[in-house]
């Protein structure tokens, strides 16, 4: 008599753990480090989960190929691709609230390698918001009204417009300072950062400085303005200081640093004439 034998064989399909689709990333924001890899496909729609509030000013190369969804104040995203083409590359740059960033090497995949979920878990606690953050609130039309009426008055007066030229780099953060404009006592400075470095560079504060031979240098107190606060390697963005210039002394020279947002690349410009 014949025998039959059925063998039922089970084989367990590898889960997305097992395939590093699913991962848990520490970032220490105080210190520099490599872009986190994310493999996006088109029919798999990543989540990335921070441990952080996410903030305006997401920004990611290819945006055409690419469908992002997150709400400002949360802290998830989902992206997805929406090209088939596998092989492509771009950044994906994520700010927070708390004024940290996460940056990613995206890449296009086949859908069984691509991302599920990432949970991004920033060590220590959140850095406080400064009082100057928390006061500070959009310029109302009225506001604005007044400054126009201000500088007009100014410019009225007296208006000087020179070109500065003067650049410094600091770990391929290039600082390049402009263009000088006076208009009544308030003074402007604009600049501009080319990043040319692997890293993400965010904008932190401007200082400005001036010293006279033979005495101390000083420093001068300013506002800034940065027309994008993230900025991508290979990415340029200008911006701006003002200050009052009433007790400045005509034969100063000027020291302007750019500071790098919880980072160590502040790059400086030295040795101004205004």
């Amino acid at each position: 008599m014949n025998l039959l034998l059925s063998v039922l064989v089970i084989v367990a399909a590898p889960s997305a753990e097992d395939a590093g689709r699913v991962r848990t990333i520490s970032v220490d924001a105080k210190t520099t480090r490599e872009p986190i890899p994310l493999r996006l496909s088109t029919t798999t729609s990543t989540t990335i989960k921070l441990n952080r509030p996410v903030a305006k000013g997401i920004s990611i190369g290819m945006a055409d190929d690419f469908l992002l969804e997150v709400l400002d104040g949360q802290s998830q995203i989902n992206v997805k691709a929406k090209t088939s083409k596998v092989g492509l590359t771009t950044n994906l740059n994520v700010p927070t609230k708390t004024g940290e960033f996460v940056s990613f090497d995206v890449s296009t995949v086949e859908a069984k390698k691509a991302d599920v979920f990432l949970s991004i878990e920033f060590v220590g606690p959140a850095p406080s918001v400064t009082k100057a953050e928390e006061t500070m609130g959009p310029c109302s039309s009225e506001c604005e009204e007044k400054m126009a009426r201000s500088y007009l008055s100014g410019a009225a007066d007296v208006l000087a417009v020179r070109s500065l030229g003067d650049r410094a780099v600091n770990w391929d953060v290039i600082f390049k300072v402009l263009t000088f404009v006076k208009i009544g006592n308030r003074g402007f400075i604009r600049f501009e950062i080319e990043n040319r470095s692997r890293d993400t560079w965010v904008a932190g504060e401007v200082k400005l400085s001036f010293a006279v031979s033979g005495r101390d240098a000083k420093d001068v107190e300013v506002n800034h303005f940065f027309k994008q606060a993230v900025i991508e390697r290979g990415a340029t963005t200008s911006g701006a200081i003002g200050f009052d210039m009433y007790d400045l002394p005509e034969n100063a020279r000027f020291r302007i640093q750019a500071f790098e947002k919880n980072g160590t690349r502040h790059p400086e410009v030295t040795g101004v004439r205004l």
